[in-house]
């Protein structure tokens, strides 16, 4: 059972607003660091994914989620894009996402761990 006091859409707004100014702030070199905790991505790879994990499950493309090939179809259909791009796509996404959340039941927790795991990649 899902805690209902518990404001998982804040807490994703937060952490995607966290990761952004982060993001932002980072050098181009920084962006393209291998990440330690997932050294096979680099850091612009990780925001790809959760980026690309909103607009999935927005747009409903569950099929084999939290594969490894689900999550590695986000980064490659954002291997063209700019970070500010990809940036871009999340802001606009966000709001999108964080009036969905609550609906998620059980997996709004899930989803909020995922995210706050690569938050410290």
């Amino acid at each position: 059972m899902v805690d209902a006091s518990t404001d998982y859409a804040g807490a994703y707004a937060a952490l995607r607003g966290r990761v952004i100014e982060l993001v932002e702030r980072a050098t181009p070199e920084q962006l393209e660091a291998r990440a330690p905790a997932t050294p096979e991505w680099r850091v612009r790879d990780i925001l790809s994914h959760v980026t690309g994990v909103t607009a999935d499950v927005l747009a409903g493309r569950l099929d084999g989620v939290t594969t490894e090939s689900w999550t590695q179809a986000q980064v490659d259909a954002r291997a063209a894009d700019t970070v500010e791009e990809i940036v871009n796509e999340w802001k606009a996404t966000g709001p999108e996402i964080d009036a969905l959340i609550p609906s998620f039941g059980l997996i709004a927790g899930q989803f909020l761990t995922d995210a706050t795991t690569h938050e410290q990649d």
